[in-house]
């Protein structure tokens, strides 16, 4: 059963890896050409500074579930360092519980504000400001999909290894 929900997961961060390597190269792009235009033509192009915006909050969203996916994300962890191993793992354990909620009340979130936001387009770009908000939520669905398959690993290694223990 975990063969197959690292494979879920393998995908999952393939898909957001190769869509964050799309967005990060556009964000560069836009960003060079923004500094040719300005300095060398002496006429900045005026759509160039929301497209790296842009993509830098779609980069920012949608890396993040690579983070939990490797458990490399920013964390606190003096607190687990002097705390006996089982009741760190709890905690650990735990707090993908929390992860995975608070990216299911975002998800919700971010799909009304799609929708609340249906019709209207960006200044410069002139793209839907949906889809901006629907980077966001794609972030968090590989957050969430990450997150329960790290739970549902650390689960089925617990229950192997009790079932280990009793032969």
């Amino acid at each position: 059963m975990t063969d197959i929900i690292r494979k879920i997961s393998d995908c999952t961060d393939r898909v957001m890896s190769a869509l964050v390597l799309v967005l990060a190269v556009t964000m560069i792009a836009g960003c060079v050409l923004q500094v040719f235009t300005r300095y060398v033509l002496n006429n900045s192009l005026s759509w160039t500074e929301e497209l790296a915006r842009y993509a830098f909050i779609s980069v920012t969203m949608i890396s993040a579930s690579t983070c939990v996916k490797n458990r490399s994300h920013a964390t606190i962890t003096f607190l687990l360092e002097i705390l006996p191993q089982k009741i760190t793992e709890v905690i650990v354990f735990l707090g993908d519980f929390v992860v995975a909620f608070a990216s299911c009340v975002v998800i919700r979130y971010g799909l009304e504000i799609m929708n609340s936001v249906k019709g209207q387009s960006s200044t410069a770009l002139h793209i839907p400001k949906s889809l901006l908000y629907m980077m966001v939520v794609i972030g968090c669905v590989g957050i969430l999909i990450q997150t329960i398959s790290n739970i549902l690993i650390k689960l089925f290694e617990v229950i192997e290894k009790k079932g280990a223990d009793k032969s």
